[in-house]
């Protein structure tokens, strides 16, 4: 994450704050940054008001030459939305407990950024993963969703 863009999203004095934080974060990680789409990794995942950030599990969706794109996944499962996703702990996904991927909580990162890589999702949930990312970006409504029009 540059300075530089910190500093337009967020003014002089918080980006500063937020950069140094992360500099410190980035300290002692993998340095591989071969991650691939259906890998979860640990990251950095800022909060919607851009205040800070908490190391979660995330879901790398997509790579490209500088960047990878990732799904957050959370624990709270009281916080399920529709076109969001239940993941059952598995030894081959690294998750502990049973997790939601959200599918609209979606961040684009460097790789350096990333602390470890914790598991992999099969190609199946990998697939039924990316479903849920096209419905929420589509704006796909299910029918008990929909609001009297």
């Amino acid at each position: 994450m540059s300075y530089t863009y910190l500093k337009l999203l967020l003014g002089n004095v918080q980006a500063l704050q937020l950069f140094e934080k992360t500099k410190d974060y980035t300290e002692g990680r993998e340095k591989s940054g071969s991650f691939f789409p259906g890998d979860v990794v640990e990251i950095p995942f800022p909060y919607t008001d851009l205040s800070g950030f908490k190391t979660r599990p995330a879901l790398v969706l997509a790579k490209s030459k500088m960047d990878i794109t990732v799904a957050f996944i959370s624990t709270h499962i009281s916080w399920i939305s529709y076109e969001d996703m239940y993941i059952l702990p598995a030894k081959e996904n690294g998750l502990s407990k049973i997790s939601l991927l959200r599918a609209g909580k979606l961040f684009t990162l460097t790789p350096e950024l990333v602390y470890r890589k914790i598991g992999t999702f099969s190609n199946f949930e990998l697939q039924a993963a990316l479903w849920c990312v096209k419905a929420c970006l589509s704006g796909m409504v299910w029918p008990e969703q929909k609001t009297g029009i």
